[in-house]
């Protein structure tokens, strides 16, 4: 057992990634004996969800977690996870307890919204409809750089709930209710070669991610 913590907390091979790059998992091999002998061998990098999509289909990586993409032959693709996209401010800020508003009410706020897929950028059009002020309105990342603007700049910022939820359980970041705003959702998407025989360390990955899903869902 103690092997075992040294073994997690000492393997180099996990690295953390951001929302721009997603996980890839080369191979993974793991064993639990009868005496809970645990030798982790995943090896672990971060990339962009294409190049990721290549790796897959080349064979250089087994499974891959990705934001939301257009199928592609031969992947297979899972929905793991969905967080709505919210507008957040520092609970300071003058809209922080503004109550219902409309896009239009916060248009000409600093806004600078965490980039997560093409439609961020109709979000910054619907701002500028009725913006009246100069300056420009950037789609930023990876979520601790949206976070940050608003937590340390007085930005307002859009970005996945999940993204800012200790922020909002512990008061720093505030929720403003918007709306008119559309339900904007990032997904994650778990990815792997189809039609490929699911070697066994590979189904505990699959496995596992079943399991975090069902405890979460209980959760919510």
């Amino acid at each position: 057992n103690q092997q075992c913590q040294t073994n997690c907390q000492t393997n180099p091979a996990v690295k953390s990634g951001n929302s721009a790059k997603q996980f890839i998992i080369y191979y993974t091999s793991l064993v639990c004996g009868a005496n809970c002998l645990y030798k982790p061998k995943i090896r672990c990098a971060t990339d962009h969800s294409p190049a990721i999509m290549e790796h897959l289909l080349t064979g250089t990586a087994q499974l891959g977690f990705v934001l939301k993409c257009p199928p592609i032959a031969g992947i297979q693709i899972e929905c793991i996870w969905r967080s709505r996209i919210v507008p957040v401010v520092h609970h300071s800020h003058h809209l922080a307890q503004a109550g219902k508003l409309r896009i239009a009410d916060i248009a000409n706020e600093l806004v600078a919204p965490q980039y997560w897929g093409d439609v961020c950028e109709d979000l910054i059009k619907q701002i500028r409809l009725t913006r009246t002020v100069h300056g420009p309105i950037h789609a930023i990342q990876p979520a601790s750089a949206a976070s940050e603007m608003a937590l340390e700049h007085g930005y307002l910022t859009f970005m996945p709930e999940m993204a800012v939820r200790r922020d909002l359980r512990e008061g720093r970041l505030v929720k403003l209710e918007l709306l008119d705003l559309p339900l904007w959702q990032w997904e994650v998407m778990m990815a792997w070669r189809s039609g490929k025989r699911v070697d066994a360390s590979q189904q505990q990955v699959l496995d596992t991610i079943d399991t975090i899903r069902t405890i979460s869902a209980n959760r919510a």
